[in-house]
């Protein structure tokens, strides 16, 4: 069952060495290849054979690869709020990919033998023993054509790029834009049974259908389960595949998962892999689709989940309940939103889905995990953007948690604080809050008299599309929170009939040390200051991030963070870095800076997002005149103190 591929260039039987790579071949056929002659006899592999994962890369070229790269830096450095535009952007990417003339080759002399065959995925970051990433990549089966094959295997190597698989590996940590997959070809099982066993400390399930065991693990066929324990005798051939179970497990030295079929001549093994925390025995959920109030909810409902969102959940509710509470309470306009649990199959069923959920309208924003936030897209799309990224096709019994909240665009935004001398300070943008949070406008700027002071108030001229009253509203309530959280910021979004409170930040205003500021990002760190002076190109790369994460790509602005990454490099130690505001390109600096001190920002733009996300610290703070490179800087929380370098 197992003869050699060696003659066919760019195929690797599971004989071969190569074929036990699996920084060549992925773990997947990797770990075919390092049973397939250990079994007893009971047991068989059936013929397979890997394209490796060079292939790909091969393919792709060169021009694809560093646009692959470009993409995926805009997607990390944005906290994966870009995924709504990544599958048009990837398949374009991806368009008219074909296979290599000398890899034709070798399928036509692999399928000379006759079919028909299967076509599987062996990514090099799936079925590790930390993560699965089960379900994310393409298989194909029942094959009988050389066209067949090929196709299944460009589909293969284009759905690594899927944003299914893209967001899967964001949440493990892993933005490496490289092309990691291998692509298995393996002769079908004319099977009368198939599907999957795990072991566990002290059983084995064995799962079972009929027909193939794809339809098994994509939840399609309802499934005869065996829960198998020392005591337990199993029936044929129930039996013999958990004896090959238990011997892959003491062979492999772990907890095995593996896919099996059984046919007149046998036990065959498809797959195996090691049990992950991502892999459960517990037997497929029903429908679910459970939803609650963002903000307003006082307890939790038992089908919600937290999950990836649970650090996001907190941090969002902790901050915004009690002052959208406070708002509604005074008449100002908020905008709830949703926490939600849902899978696939509850996604579809209408009787779950809540009535509000068809009638969404506009556009909202959907957080996926501290990985993946703030994708903004219209709600017509909100369907079939989780089902691609959440791959609820694909398992569609997986629960899933998402924030949920409707976008207020509008026609300005607004940032508004209170002073000392009970005026209130409004900066106003028609290009919206978006740009002022991202540091891409100046905003203009307009000062609201004390609210007792009718005659200014009378003489006072509201910029469109604001009006008296609603600057009014907007002052007052300015006050009332700035009351309770002193040295705030409200940020508003005015949709041409009412403003809407969006959200606030709060800043230390302590004299106690050197120089004080408000603090973007928490924590304490220290390093020479690198001063950057502002040029423009900080806000060009900002309003479209194309720099490579290479720093090679051939345009003019990448040349700027690449020059900066060898600067810092050749410091004695990483620096402070100062910025006249946290432009968002200023995210390819994370991983090689202690912190940042800036001259003015946000406390919501992007680049404070992912600097609290990253623990690094930041402030916004003015700095002396005497200021300057070298200088010793230490960030404390919203203190900065700065020593001049020793003279020597």
């Amino acid at each position: 069952m197992n003869t050699s591929v060696k003659q066919f260039h760019l195929l690797f039987g599971l004989d071969s060495t190569a074929g036990r790579d699996m920084t060549v071949v992925g773990a997947k056929f990797a770990n075919l290849a390092a049973v397939a002659d250990r079994l007893d006899g009971h047991a068989a592999v059936p013929h397979a054979a890997a394209i490796p994962a060079g292939a790909f890369t091969d393919a792709l070229g060169p021009s694809r690869t560093t646009a692959l790269a470009e993409l995926f830096h805009e997607v990390a450095s944005t906290a994966g709020n870009e995924l709504i535009h990544l599958d048009t952007r990837l398949a374009a990417t991806l368009e008219s990919l074909t296979l290599p003339s000398a890899l034709w080759k070798a399928l036509a002399g692999w399928c000379a033998d006759g079919g028909p065959w299967a076509v599987r995925s062996s990514s090099l970051v799936e079925d590790g023993t930390a993560r699965s990433h089960a379900g994310l990549y393409e298989s194909y089966l029942n094959l009988t054509t050389l066209a067949d094959v090929a196709e299944a295997v460009i589909a293969c190597w284009v759905s690594f790029y899927s944003p299914r698989a893209v967001l899967a590996r964001l949440r493990a940590g892993d933005a490496d834009p490289a092309p990691r997959i291998a692509v298995i070809l393996q002769q079908m099982v004319d099977a009368d049974l198939a599907g999957v066993a795990f072991t566990q400390e002290d059983r084995t399930l064995v799962c079972a259908t009929v027909g193939t065991g794809e339809h098994l693990v994509s939840g399609l066929t309802a499934a005869h389960r065996y829960d198998i324990t020392g005591q337990s005798v199993p029936p044929p051939p129930y039996d013999q595949i958990a004896a090959l179970a238990g011997e892959l497990r003491s062979h492999l030295g772990h907890e095995v998962d593996l896919e099996w079929a059984w046919h007149p001549g046998g036990l065959r093994l498809l797959q195996v892999r090691p049990v992950t925390a991502a892999l459960s025995v517990v037997p497929p959920a029903g429908p679910v689709f459970a939803t609650t109030s963002l903000y307003y909810s006082e307890q939790l409902p038992a089908d919600i989940e937290l999950g990836d969102c649970a650090d996001v959940y907190i941090s969002v509710t902790t901050k915004r309940s009690p002052a959208f509470g406070l708002a509604f309470r005074h008449g100002v306009t908020v905008d709830d939103g949703w926490l939600i649990t849902l899978n696939g199959t509850g996604l579809k069923d209408p009787l779950l889905r809540p009535q509000w959920w068809d009638r969404l309208t506009g556009e909202v924003i959907v957080d996926l995990g501290p990985s993946a936030r703030q994708n903004i897209l219209p709600a017509a799309d909100l369907a079939r953007f989780l089902s691609t990224v959440l791959n609820l096709q694909g398992d569609p019994h997986a629960r899933h948690t998402i924030l949920l909240r409707p976008f207020i665009r509008g026609t300005s935004g607004a940032v508004t604080r209170t002073n000392h001398d009970r005026s209130t300070t409004m900066e106003h943008s028609a290009e919206g809050l978006l740009a002022i949070n991202r540091g891409l406008t100046s905003p203009s700027s307009l000062d609201l008299p004390p609210l007792d002071d009718q005659h200014s108030w009378a003489a006072l001229e509201a910029p469109e599309p604001w009006s008296l009253a609603q600057l009014r509203q907007v002052a007052t309530f300015t006050k009332t929170l700035t009351e309770l959280y002193p040295g705030t910021y409200l940020e508003w979004v005015h949709d041409g009939q009412v403003p809407h409170f969006i959200d606030y930040s709060t800043t230390e205003n302590s004299l106690a040390s050197s120089y004080s500021g408000s603090t973007l990002s928490g924590g304490a760190a220290q390093g020479p200051l690198l001063m950057l002076p502002d040029d423009g190109a900080l806000t060009r790369l900002s309003i479209a991030p194309i720099v490579s994460i290479k720093g090679d790509a051939d345009v003019p602005e990448s040349h700027y963070i690449a020059s900066l990454l060898e600067r810092i490099a050749q410091l004695p130690t990483p620096p402070i870095v100062y910025a006249d505001r946290p432009y968002v390109i200023l995210s390819r600096l994370i991983g090689h800076v202690a912190g940042f001190v800036f001259a003015g920002g946000s406390d919501l733009c992007h680049l404070a997002i992912l600097l609290r996300e990253d623990r690094v610290p930041a402030i916004v703070a003015d700095l002396p005149d005497q200021a300057g490179d070298g200088h010793l800087a230490i960030v404390d929380n919203g203190r900065l103190h700065l020593r001049a370098p020793v003279q020597t």
